[in-house]
C-alpha cells in the first residue's frame, strides 16, 4: 500500500513539473 501510493505521488509529481511549466509559459 505504501509503495503504491508513493509511485501514484511520484507520477503525479512527474507530471506536475511536466505540465505546470507549459501553464506558466
Amino acid at each position: 500500500k505504501g509503495k503504491i501510493e508513493k509511485d501514484m505521488f511520484s507520477k503525479a509529481w512527474a507530471n506536475a513539473k511536466t505540465i505546470t511549466p507549459m501553464i506558466f509559459s
